[in-house]
């Protein structure tokens, strides 16, 4: 896309410029590729679209419908939704926020993740649908998975054999 700007002046002179508007295609990302629950996902939107101010840190709600989340728990949730789930907390409260003036680059962190958004050995999908993809044309999903690890607990037994009256201690690692 170019914008062109053609000035005349009272006397007939003419002065032509012209600038080129590029879009950029958006990248979803994560801090990881699994977690456990319990963990915080940082949870990252590279969006230079989102910029709108490069003199500022820009911030972008949670509520909007391009960024969703699907697990075997949530379909097409806002963040805004996920952050209202039980024991789980979104930092910043209501905002993806710009990590700097004009980096385009928007994270949040989703603290606590736990079985209320998805369970365990299960993916957690992010999904942004960005209208001005780099080169024009319809409207582009952007997904980003991370999965949430299987339990790996471990049983442990102070000694390996016991007499009927012995004390049992066992100790169990989540």
């Amino acid at each position: 896309w170019q914008i062109r700007v053609i000035y005349k002046d009272d006397n007939g002179d003419e002065q032509t410029a012209t600038v080129t508007v590029t879009t950029n295609t958006a990248q979803v990302t994560t801090d990881k590729s699994t977690y456990d629950l319990g963990q915080t996902i940082i949870l990252r939107v590279v969006e230079p679209d989102w910029n709108f101010d490069s003199d500022k840190i820009d911030e972008i709600p949670t509520n909007i419908t391009d960024l969703v989340v699907n697990s075997d728990k949530v379909s097409d949730d806002t963040l805004a939704i996920i952050g209202g789930l039980s024991g789980i907390t979104l930092d910043p409260s209501n905002v993806l926020r710009e990590t700097g003036k004009n980096t385009g680059i928007f994270e949040i962190q989703i603290k606590n993740i736990n079985s209320n958004l998805v369970s365990r050995g299960k993916n957690l999908e992010f999904t942004y649908t960005d209208e001005t993809p780099s080169g024009g044309g319809t409207d582009l999903e952007v997904k980003h998975v991370v999965l949430i690890t299987a339990a790996q607990v471990d049983i442990i037994f102070d000694k390996e054999t016991y007499t009927p009256f012995d004390r049992v201690l066992v100790s169990i690692v989540d």
